[in-house]
């Protein structure tokens, strides 16, 4: 490893670290949000911002034109691109709030939800939100700023929690998720004001926002069919099956895919600055894709597998049936949840390597299975078959990716799966634990709130000690974690990073 991959490795590492400690954060401020909103909503609550949600996030396929990953990738002139994507996405910000506003009628129509309107309506200012600051986050992340965007993120969840379950407590339904959500906005664009030093000049280069377009229309199309393939099975299952079954069926998706959405989400902060910084050298890219996988896997299996045999018993145990119409969908998009988990790093990777063009092949091939059977399936299988159909059509798009990225980063698959086999075992022995504790127990174990809680520590204490006792090395990280948390890190990953 040269010497500049090594400072790239330390600075993202240094990153890491600090993504890690938000995420955390985060997680302690809104870990019990979403079980206590569950509690306090109903199905059709969470269905009629779901399907608002959905309409404007129809309008909001443009919103970004993909500006974000191309100032991350931009290496010219940095003040002049990032004045003139700030002042392009504010003026289609202000015309997608009109759309927005002014087709929320035909949308409640649509849905035969007259609730929507409003909703959407106030959720149409999301727009111009987002592009109040989405520049001033690319250029934190181009600039390896980790330590603000961590912050930044822990202010937002925690309003967002706190606005989100005071209004619920007042019985607000489906306004309580629609004001966390826009408190959570408005905190977003004031604290990366406050971090960051970029102030929008009153300027626009013709030039740059060609270069700006050229690079972000392969992220546009691939951004449009990721909403047609994630969009389309709520709006069938809303269409066809109304708003207390998308409530469900949301709900189901939103638990089953924390994997991607939280874990992957957390590593991509990082990897799409540090993939665009070392695109010249595919070595050190090859050598970053595979340690990603490994400390992804550590934390990627175990959740997955933990939502698939316990999440269903801890949700009939503190809600009874209220919510039981979501468990089958949460087993179906389990499998989902584990594969877009350990693919979550494609989408970034040639993003920041410059091949967007291969992202929209694997999202075409998402596209080609659900697209045409989606509505077959809502009407014949309900929310359960959509679950299934949805899993099936997503990995077919993540082999796509991860085949590509094999292929040109010369990676084998033996050498792609030994990075995955200790966290494998690990889990493989906590299900031995888990079965032989419900058997001494009996199935009454996982009736109870306390019960499953009780399942929950076995495997979690199981799955640990099984990866200890499997790696040396994690074994000498955790004890020195305890020690220097910060500087452990950092160096630990440069010394696997090296050893890979």
């Amino acid at each position: 490893m040269g010497a500049a991959g090594r400072d790239l490795q330390r600075v993202a590492t240094g990153g890491l670290f600090w993504v890690v400690v938000g995420q955390y954060a985060s997680q302690a401020v809104s870990f019990a949000t979403p079980f206590i909103l569950a509690a306090l909503l109903q199905p059709y609550d969470y269905g009629v911002f779901g399907l608002a949600y959905l309409v404007v996030a129809l309008f909001g396929l443009v919103k970004g034109l993909g500006f974000g990953p191309a100032l991350v990738y931009e290496h010219e002139d940095i003040e002049a691109a990032a004045d003139t994507a700030f002042w392009i996405l504010l003026a289609i910000a202000v015309f997608l709030f009109l759309a927005a506003f002014l087709s929320a009628p035909a949308a409640a129509a649509f849905f035969n939800t007259p609730d929507l309107v409003p909703i959407v309506r106030v959720l149409g200012l999301s727009f111009v939100l987002f592009a109040l600051r989405v520049v001033h986050e690319a250029l934190l992340m181009k600039e390896f700023r980790f330590r603000a965007i961590a912050w930044v993120a822990v202010v937002s969840v925690a309003g967002q929690s706190v606005v989100s379950v005071a209004l619920a407590v007042l019985a607000m339904g489906a306004w309580s998720l629609l004001w966390g959500v826009m408190t959570s906005y408005t905190l977003l664009v004031v604290m990366y004001w406050v971090v960051s030093p970029y102030r929008p000049s009153f300027r626009f280069d013709r030039k740059v926002a060609r270069r700006l377009l050229r690079f972000g229309l392969f992220g546009l199309m691939s951004d449009v069919l990721v909403f047609l393939v994630r969009g389309a099975p709520a709006v069938a299952v809303g269409r066809l099956l109304g708003a207390t079954a998308t409530g469900l069926y949301g709900f189901a998706f939103t638990l089953a895919t924390v994997p991607e959405s939280r874990v992957g989400f957390l590593v991509n902060q990082v990897a799409h600055p540090l993939f665009a910084k070392l695109q010249k050298d595919p070595v050190e890219v090859k050598r970053t894709y595979l340690l990603i996988a490994r400390y992804l896997a550590l934390v990627v299996l175990p959740l997955a597998a933990g939502i698939f045999f316990l999440l269903p018993s801890l949700l009939l145990a503190l809600y009874g049936e209220k919510w039981s119409g979501s468990i089958e969908p949460i087993r179906g998009l389990a499998l989902f949840g584990l594969i877009m988990g350990m693919a979550a790093p494609n989408r970034v990777l040639l993003y920041g390597i410059g091949h967007p063009g291969a992202l929209l092949l694997a999202d075409l091939a998402v596209a080609a299975l659900l697209l045409p059977s989606v509505y077959f399936v809502t009407s014949s299988s309900g929310i359960t078959g959509v679950a299934l159909l949805m899993t099936a059509a997503n990995v077919m798009g993540a082999v796509v990716s991860t085949w590509w990225i094999f292929s040109h980063l010369g990676v084998g698959i033996g050498e792609y799966l030994r990075r995955l086999w200790t966290p494998a075992a690990a889990v493989a022995v906590a299900l031995g634990s888990l079965y032989a504790v419900r058997l001494g127990t009996g199935e009454g174990a996982a009736d109870s709130v306390v019960g499953v809680f009780g399942l929950i520590l076995v495997w979690g204490i199981a799955y640990s000690l099984s990866l200890l006792a499997l790696d040396a090395q994690l074994r000498s990280f955790a004890v020195a974690t305890l020690r220097h948390p910060r500087q452990t890190l950092v160096k630990a990953i440069i010394a696997v990073g090296r050893a890979n």
